[in-house]
């Protein structure tokens, strides 16, 4: 298993270079908007995190970076971290676009090899949108996190609610079991989230199911003290091709559907 595992995760990561250089010309990223100024950041971690002015903040799971230099814009000083090679070529080539170089610094690392890498604690770790299925561990994960923040400091996370993920993207039926299982789930496909792309040339994926109980269990059993759990009726990205963007920038289930959770955050308190 230990040498499937880590033909999984390269073949995970081959996946990733890929879709960074696509997603860097996306309209769905949108990077020269970005670069005008843009916060990418939704109103939910804006809102539930406030004010990080002048505060460490590590970011992992990081992408092409938009999220952790919106951070530096908003006054932290950040570090992202990300697996992809060409992810971390790139957020280093905005951070010197956008001036932000002395602010946020970027490393390439798989989240359970951080500790040789970076040395530093940090006053909040973050993570957002998309992360968790990606990991086939949350006991290391957690046990990671907890490492790197300071007594008083704090972790936050809102990611897609597991309970979505179960559901087919095209039927709406239900695809997999919710209790995640040690095999991961394999997916192709022919492009990602933000787009179908020929330049994806790397289709097959590795994604680990974990319900909204391993991940609290996992937070909980480092010694983190939970200080809430949301769960919210929407998404951050157009899920499944029924979803109506409203007003508020997420996408809704349409009038008529039933209503479930699509997304979670949770933040947890490092208290010694």
């Amino acid at each position: 298993m230990k040498s499937d595992l880590s033909e999984f995760l390269s073949a995970n990561k081959r996946h990733w270079d890929d879709a960074a250089r696509v997603h860097f010309r996306s309209n769905y990223y949108n990077v020269s908007g970005f670069m005008k100024g843009g916060i990418t950041l939704s109103p939910i971690e804006l809102n539930e995190l406030g004010d990080v002015a002048n505060k460490d903040l590590l970011h992992l799971q990081c992408h092409i970076g938009l999220d952790t230099l919106s951070w530096g814009r908003k006054g932290a000083n950040v570090v992202g971290v990300d697996f992809s090679s060409e992810a971390i070529k790139i957020a280093n080539e905005l951070a010197r676009e956008i001036s932000l170089q002395e602010r946020v610094v970027f490393v390439e690392s798989d989240i359970y090899d951080l500790q040789k890498r970076v040395y530093k604690k940090f006053d909040i770790v973050f993570t957002s949108h998309g992360v968790l299925n990606w990991l086939p561990n949350l006991e290391l994960w957690a046990q990671t996190i907890n490492n790197f923040i300071r007594p008083g400091g704090l972790f936050y996370i809102v990611d897609i609610h597991p309970y979505a993920w179960i559901i087919d993207d095209s039927t709406f039926k239900i695809r997999n079991s919710y209790f995640g299982i040690s095999n991961p789930e394999v997916w192709v496909s022919n492009g990602t989230y933000a787009l179908n792309s020929s330049e994806i040339k790397n289709t097959t994926t590795y994604l680990w199911q974990h319900t909204l109980g391993d991940i609290i269990s996992a937070i909980a059993k480092v010694g983190l003290k939970i200080e809430f759990v949301h769960e919210f009726p929407f998404c951050s990205y157009q899920m499944w091709p029924f979803l109506e963007k409203n007003k508020d920038g997420f996408w809704h289930m349409p009038e008529g559907f039933p209503v479930m959770p699509l997304l979670f955050s949770l933040k947890a308190i490092k208290l010694d």
